[in-house]
């Protein structure tokens, strides 16, 4: 199976506590790695659309989290970028967004 490397556009939290996707449109991918900004004042959280600053998976200034959807080197499913969100507790905090995706 062919792949290739997708960047994404950032996404900003604009409004505090509000969730964002991290992508606008239906995209499935293999792996998608979140990175968030060192600059954040705080930190963001990711999850689905009810993600909110206690339920999500935290993501410190500078750090990443990765979601993977292959098992033993096989791909047992693929995840739209559509569904899933970041939210931050402090507007303005930002992430940078890298997946894996087949290439046609």
């Amino acid at each position: 199976m062919a792949r290739k490397l997708k960047t994404f556009p950032v996404v900003v939290c604009t409004d505090s506590n509000t969730p964002y996707k991290i992508y606008p449109t239906t995209l499935f991918v293999l792996t998608v790695t979140i990175f968030a900004n060192a600059a954040n004042t705080g930190n963001i959280y990711v999850g689905d659309d009810a993600v909110t600053t206690t339920t999500g998976v935290p993501v410190a200034p500078g750090d990443t989290c990765e979601i993977d959807v292959e098992i033993g080197g096989k791909t047992s499913d693929e995840i739209s970028v559509d569904d899933i969100y970041i939210i931050s507790g402090t507007s303005g905090n930002s992430a940078r967004v890298i997946a894996m995706v087949r290439k046609p």
